[in-house]
């Protein structure tokens, strides 16, 4: 299922050590590429009994592997441990996410002044709403996306005193023109906070999502 590991040294020190299990050779092979300036080549002899903080699937299950109908058929999808916290039918998509996500545990310090929080980013035009429930409950949620509103893929986020949401940049000094994939921002983003979000279920959580969202009057 799994055709290797990347180990990763991030952080400002290079002090993180970071492993990302990946789905094909293929697959390991331009993570690799895009990666390398963060690759840890000897990490398998040192940190062997670490398990991997991520998995990262970019090919989609063939249409030969059977499903229950009622289950979801499996697509190129980042997980954090075994939970699903980005899914999408592209697998670029999922590149990028991993990138964003790469990019928070390479700058968040616990001992700063700035206060982060891991609770998840939704955002529609230049408003953010903060969701405190954990995937992948509305992950890639398509009637979320229908009315405009997408999730970000972060690791953690800052809340500015003024009322803004800082999400950090993605990972930096990657080779995206070497694997053919779009950058995504290189900077960090700021959102006006629109709200917290609180409901557990799939359904009032969208409500509450959509209402914080109107009242914010949307920009």
């Amino acid at each position: 299922m799994w055709a290797g590991t990347l180990w990763l040294r991030i952080g400002e020190q290079r002090d993180v050590v970071m492993a990302v299990q990946v789905d094909t050779d293929a697959s390991l092979d331009r993570l690799g590429v895009l990666l390398e300036p963060w690759v840890e080549t000897c990490a398998e002899e040192l940190w062997a009994g670490f398990r991997p903080a991520f998995r990262i699937r970019l090919e989609p299950v063939s249409d030969g592997v059977a499903h229950r109908r009622a289950a979801p058929r499996p697509v190129p999808q980042l997980r954090h441990g075994s939970t699903v916290i980005a899914r999408s039918r592209q697998p670029d998509d999922i590149v990028r996410a991993l990138a964003q996500v790469l990019g928070g545990v390479h700058l968040q310090r616990r001992d700063g002044d700035q206060v982060w929080t891991k609770r998840r980013s939704f955002v529609s035009d230049g408003s953010l709403v903060l969701v405190d429930v954990r995937p992948p409950t509305l992950v890639n949620d398509r009637q979320l996306s229908r009315a405009g509103i997408e999730e970000l893929a972060a690791w953690a986020v800052t809340v500015d005193d003024d009322g803004f949401v800082s999400v950090p940049p993605p990972l930096p000094h990657l080779a995206w023109d070497s694997i053919g994939v779009e950058a995504p921002w290189a900077d960090a983003r700021r959102f006006r906070l629109a709200g917290v979000a609180l409901q557990q279920d799939a359904r009032s959580l969208r409500a509450e999502i959509t209402t914080l969202f109107d009242a914010a009057g949307g920009d």
